[in-house]
């Protein structure tokens, strides 16, 4: 009789006991214990650079003192200290370094572990957190923007063997980076265009519903969940914002562009086409999307042939100056 009384009471306290946290969950909380963890670093650096800068003041001071045994020992002493203050600030900055590589391994593993979750098609208020979750690790992920900086197309008819050879590596190098952003935009058109049209589609069967009585209509949050179980594209009807794997190039190994597209291609594209860019990030019209990244593509495209005629021009000129 006692044994079974203990084994009744372990089979209610396994049933009652709460259920593990979702993987996602677990390294949700690693992020936010992480960061706090930065924030605290921060903190410290700023507390120390700033004890450094009157350490420096002290030092400035005393060396313009008259020299005597006095003001020696005491300069000796602002120096051991400036010193000791620039050690513990070095230390700080490794210690944020390794933060911050940890902070990358886990958020790439929560993107993975969201990925797996939204698969499985979870209830509407799930995937819209997991939605947000992920879409903040991608952006935390992105490198920062770096502008596609023009090289001067001009051929300086002075310009020797060495200078032509180093243009003509430079507008080879950026014909590349315009040519790698040509397919990304290429992959946001096509991304945002689908979307549209499955956004398109739904309305259309939505208004169809409100005239049939005798089918079931459908609900925002059942076909959410059956668009993120068909390909990911639950927020396409639902309204919320999902995070675009082109913003986040290298952040769980998938190619994409590292930034948004009106701050790298500032000097590559027109004023309008950076505008509607611009516009289009700000609203959620995945049609308006598509549009500014094919308008945007096409500009690229254009450079790059441009810069790669100049190059072609280049090396004929090369060429030329051998034969002589």
């Amino acid at each position: 009789m006692l044994r079974t009384l203990v084994f009744a009471a372990a089979a209610i306290a396994l049933a009652v006991r709460p259920a593990a946290a979702a993987p996602a969950d677990d390294l949700r909380a690693q992020v936010a214990q992480l960061e706090a963890e930065r924030a605290r670093y921060a903190r410290d650096k700023a507390q120390r650079e700033a004890e450094l800068a009157r350490a420096v003041a002290q030092v400035d001071a005393l060396k313009r003192k008259r020299s005597s045994w006095r003001r020696d020992r005491s300069l000796r002493r602002a120096l051991a200290d400036a010193r000791a203050i620039a050690q513990r600030l070095s230390a700080i900055d490794a210690a944020v370094r390794a933060v911050d590589r940890r902070l990358r391994e886990v958020r790439r593993a929560l993107v993975r572990a969201i990925d797996a979750e939204l698969a499985a098609a979870p209830p509407e208020p799930r995937r819209r957190a997991l939605a947000a979750w992920r879409a903040d690790a991608l952006a935390k992920l992105a490198p920062p923007a770096r502008r596609i900086v023009m090289p001067s197309e001009r051929i300086d008819p002075l310009a020797d063997e060495a200078e032509l050879r180093a243009q003509a590596k430079l507008l080879e190098d950026t014909a590349r980076r315009l040519e790698r952003e040509e397919r990304l935009l290429t992959r946001r058109e096509l991304r945002y265009a689908k979307m549209a049209r499955l956004r398109k589609q739904r309305a259309r069967a939505d208004e169809a519903d409100l005239f049939d009585d005798n089918r079931p209509r459908r609900t925002t949050s059942r076909q959410a969940g059956a668009d993120t179980a068909a390909g990911g594209n639950a927020d396409v009807g639902a309204g919320a914002p999902e995070a675009d794997p082109d913003d986040a190039a290298g952040a769980v190994g998938e190619p994409g562009s590292s930034a948004d597209p009106a701050i790298v291609l500032v000097e590559v594209v027109d004023a309008d086409t950076l505008a509607a860019l611009r516009r289009a990030e700000a609203a959620d019209d995945p049609a308006a999307k598509a549009d500014a990244a094919r308008r945007a593509r096409d500009q690229v495209r254009a450079r790059r042939e441009r810069l790669e005629r100049q190059r072609r021009a280049i090396e004929a000129r090369l060429r030329a100056l051998r034969a002589r």
